[in-house]
């Protein structure tokens, strides 16, 4: 087997799989103190024995994070900004930081997303914009350039919901205008994006930019429309989903979207959200 031909190399360090324990030479930098570690000589070279523990890479970047979301962030949808920063902050210490800096400004935001085809999910996606905004105060918000790329059409049979909040816009022009009007109530500065499925990457991610040069970044594992709008059924209170897609012009849908307070929940399983800040 080859395990037994691993004691006779004696200048590098290998893992393979089913080999109890690895030799590698020494090189003069210390091993982990939780490994089990026995050295010895073989021939003219000295080696050392270690445990898996010793050989596993080292910490990732400090400055990463992965907070696992299920049902935190349940509840009414005008307040859904504010408790997506809450947990955020708490959870990753370089947010917090970013959030608390006082003299630097939020430069621009950029979100991309194959699947924003709902008014819930650009309401969601909104309130997650002007949480940011009120947590960095107004002396740091000073319309930030907003960029939103997303795709025409959903693929596959589509949504079949009609007249409510969580189905889509019959006509794609109408979202992407009522999009953009909604946006403009948390910055003069948007550009909503719409461009081939393929041109869109798969990962959902958010990014926004310091004046201090620093990036923050997140993906969504699932996106915004990871968040849906519970059945009313099993909602304790009463509520109305419902979106009037005809007979509105664009400044009517984009108020539905901007005051949309409908309760928002977590799907049937949790989600992940990968956080990470950079220089830029």
């Amino acid at each position: 087997m080859f395990c037994g031909a691993v004691g006779e190399m004696t200048t590098a360090s290998f893992a393979i799989r089913g080999c109890p324990r690895f030799t590698r030479a020494k090189s003069g930098s210390p091993s982990r103190s939780e490994a089990p570690v026995s050295s010895h000589t073989r021939g003219s070279v000295s080696v050392e024995d270690v445990g898996p523990i010793a050989i596993r890479p080292a910490t990732p970047n400090a400055g990463d994070r992965e907070v696992i979301l299920h049902h935190e962030l349940d509840g009414a949808l005008g307040e859904f900004g504010q408790r997506f920063w809450e947990i955020i902050a708490r959870e990753h210490e370089d947010t917090r930081a970013l959030l608390a800096e006082q003299t630097s400004k939020v430069v621009s935001i950029e979100y991309s997303d194959r699947y924003l085809f709902t008014p819930a999910s650009i309401a969601v996606l909104l309130k997650i914009v002007t949480g940011l905004r009120d947590v960095v105060g107004p002396q740091r918000w000073s319309d930030p350039e907003v960029t939103i790329t997303t795709t025409r059409i959903r693929g596959g049979s589509g949504n079949r919901a009609f007249g409510v909040v969580y189905a889509d816009w019959p006509d794609s022009q109408m979202r992407d205008a009522v999009a953009t009007q909604s946006f403009r109530s948390a910055s003069a500065r948007v550009k909503w994006v719409v461009a081939d499925k393929l041109g869109v990457q798969h990962g959902r991610s958010l990014v926004i930019l310091f004046s201090s040069g620093k990036r923050l970044g997140l993906r969504l594992d699932q996106g915004v429309s990871y968040w849906r709008v519970p059945s009313q059924s099993q909602s304790a209170k009463r509520f109305s989903s419902r979106f009037e897609f005809a007979h509105s012009t664009i400044e009517a849908q984009a108020n539905q979207v901007t005051e949309m307070n409908v309760p928002i929940e977590g799907g049937a399983m949790p989600t992940e959200l990968f956080v990470k800040a950079r220089n830029r």
